[in-house]
């Protein structure tokens, strides 16, 4: 590329991300003013003065007195609900405020981790568009809906970081502290078990059962409160596009089966299929993975942790729609370091090239796939991503070849064309 054209690239560059910067820019602001926003940070704040009166704060009718409406529930751990007791002193307007400043601290830091965790030392531009509109923009949702995600998932990355880094001990502590909201994150503690190394799998589990062992005490010490939490967690049943989880797609598709075809299939049907699901995704990766593991790499921990982390989101029954920001590093470091051409035109298509709603004056014979293709986008793009993931592993531990570096000078001192560029050849 010729130095004319690199300064044109580059001023195109600061100029999309400019306008990118003031679209965020006045997101955010709408969100700061809106009266319609953070609805699930109210629930937060509610739970934790209900909580203070001695009121259980996992039954829906009970908000009716404190808010004026029977709203959601309390979802999370009797002890997580002392964590919202500091914004249950202020008003509500000056609560939220607070909140959502905490919460774009906490995506500043996310951010910052994924740069360092996956090494994104070129086309970082691409990369800060990816934040925002990845996943049917999780991100934003999680910024406009007020849930704990983004502390949640500044917990994971820097346990990914730390992980890459080798420092295996303080990894595993911090993915552990990560799952005491949701509980499902505890699952990560797979990354660890993917190395095969006995040291690694010794911390997975001595951290894992610590986690179990603290939540049985605090069943034991506070068994009103915990009966009252699983009461509320039986009753989560969400579906799309809320919930676009595998669990939710098997039940829409069995029930779509019963209703338009009159199948009238038994009720195990959608258990044992999500099962086989399941059991399929993990025999190909645990495959992909016995590919790649003889085959020393320098980054072979941040393929592992791509592997496990994308096989986590598509295998959870309930993985809510920003829940997919837990995707955004990973992924982009999959579609950066694959041996697919073009990989900066394929990463902008199958982020922001999605317009399914224009198509679907095809036809009714083709409304079901656009519906699946709605609803469950970022389930789709995530199962996509795991298969490239597994593919990439397994290939390149056949032909005993190893991934592209990921960054430019690595790739450079090993004699190879960087990747990631406009000028990437087929």
């Amino acid at each position: 590329m010729s130095a004319k054209n690199a300064r044109y690239l580059a001023l195109a560059k600061c100029v999309l991300l400019g306008l990118v910067a003031a679209v965020v820019c006045a997101g955010v602001l709408s969100i700061y003013v809106g009266s319609g926003t953070q609805w699930d940070f109210r629930i937060y704040r509610a739970a934790a003065l209900l909580h203070q009166s001695g009121i259980s704060p996992y039954y829906s009718a009970n908000f009716l007195n404190l808010i004026g409406e029977t709203t959601f529930y309390y979802p999370y751990p009797p002890l997580t609900i002392y964590l919202f007791y500091p914004f249950a002193a202020l008003s509500l307007p000056v609560a939220t405020t607070v909140y959502l400043t905490l919460k774009i601290g906490a995506l500043i830091g996310l951010i910052t981790l994924w740069i360092r965790t996956f090494r994104l030392s070129s086309d970082r531009w691409l990369f800060f568009l990816f934040v925002f509109f990845a996943f049917n923009g999780a991100v934003i949702l999680d910024l406009r809906s007020g849930n704990c995600c983004m502390f949640e998932q500044l917990f994971i990355a820097l346990g990914m970081y730390l992980y890459s880094r080798e420092k295996i001990g303080w990894a595993a502590a911090v993915i552990t502290l990560a799952a005491g909201l949701k509980l499902g994150p505890i699952l990560l503690l797979g990354i660890l078990v993917s190395s095969g190394r006995k040291k690694e799998i010794l911390y997975a589990a001595g951290f894992g059962a610590l986690f179990a062992a603290v939540f049985a005490l605090a069943a034991i010490v506070s068994p009103d409160s915990f009966a009252d939490f699983r009461h509320g967690i039986g009753h989560l049943h969400e579906r799309a596009p809320d919930n676009p989880a595998t669990w939710p797609l098997v039940c829409d598709v069995i029930d779509a089966l019963d209703e338009t075809a009159r199948m009238h299939l038994p009720q195990v049907t959608k258990s044992g299929l999500f099962l086989a699901i399941v059991l399929a995704a993990v025999t190909v990766s645990l495959f992909s993975l016995r590919r790649f593991l003889p085959r020393e790499h320098p980054h072979a921990r941040l393929w592992r942790i791509c592997l496990v982390t994308l096989l986590y989101a598509v295998v959870m029954p309930r993985f809510k729609n920003y829940s997919y920001i837990l995707l955004v590093g990973p992924s982009f470091y999959i579609l950066s370091s694959s041996r697919l051409p073009r990989t900066i035109i394929l990463a902008c298509a199958i982020v922001m090239m999605f317009t399914y709603r224009s198509y679907t004056v095809l036809g009714r014979v083709f409304q079901p796939f656009f519906w699946v293709a709605g609803e469950y986008y970022s389930l789709l793009l995530a199962w996509l991503l795991w298969g490239l993931c597994c593919y990439s592993m397994a290939r390149w531990g056949l032909e005993e070849t190893l991934p592209a570096c990921s960054t430019e000078e690595e790739q450079r001192r090993a004699g190879q064309t960087p990747r990631l560029s406009i000028e990437s050849s087929k």
